[in-house]
């Protein structure tokens, strides 16, 4: 039942995507969205839990990791640490802000260009991350779709939505509760390099997944 909700969802944002009017440009896209209404998500701050109190479930990852976190009290850092470990070999970057973990893939490494379907080959990455999620049940996860600006701003848009839909359904299908998964698609709103190079482009397209700490 929870899957069939979150595909609804999903299907919702993608018609919302799809009416939107044709002409806007990037920021008029923006407004027009948060003119209907769109749900901002909300500023979720690390309460000041420390590693004692979910110590059990972090020694069932690393026992070198607990020692790292119990030194420096900041039980998110243990998450971090082990995508790290775990994507290595994928290409994702992962970076810690707060209460706050941030993994980079690349779209060419999880579908290819212009894609939807998940590869084969990055498969065993995202058993990782669903573990890791499973191992930190309290836990929010909002995967964003990013794009290069090769296409025009609608169609960025819907293609990043999707990429980022197929993403959260891969976790949703290896047991992430969809209460916890949060889906958009921003399209090439949010550049990390410049689209004037092939290189700069291949950047630009990427699926951003934020790990929020909600205890």
């Amino acid at each position: 039942m929870r899957y069939i909700q979150f595909l609804t969802f999903c299907m919702l944002s993608a018609l919302l995507v799809a009416c939107a009017p044709d002409s806007l440009n990037e920021r008029q896209y923006v407004n027009w969205r948060h003119s209907l209404g769109e749900p901002e998500v909300p500023d979720m701050k690390y309460a000041g839990n420390t590693i004692i109190t979910k110590e059990r479930k972090v020694q069932q990852i690393d026992p070198a990791m607990v020692r790292v976190a119990q030194t420096q009290g900041d039980y998110m850092e243990v998450i971090a640490r082990q995508f790290r470990q775990d994507l290595l070999s994928s290409g994702a970057q992962v970076r810690q802000d707060g209460s706050r973990v941030y993994v980079y893939m690349p779209v060419q490494a999880v579908f290819g260009s212009n894609q939807v379907t998940i590869k084969p080959s990055v498969e065993p990455a995202l058993k990782s991350i669903v573990q890791n999620l499973k191992s930190h049940p309290a836990t929010m996860v909002r995967v964003i779709g990013h794009t290069d600006n090769s296409l025009g701003v609608l169609q960025s848009k819907k293609l990043s939505l999707r990429q980022a839909i197929a993403f959260a359904s891969y976790l949703n299908k290896e047991g992430i509760d969809s209460e916890r998964l949060l889906v958009e698609g921003f399209g090439s709103v949010d550049p990390i390099a410049n689209n004037k190079t092939s290189e700069g482009r291949a950047k630009n397209c990427y699926i951003e997944m934020i790990v929020y700490n909600l205890q």
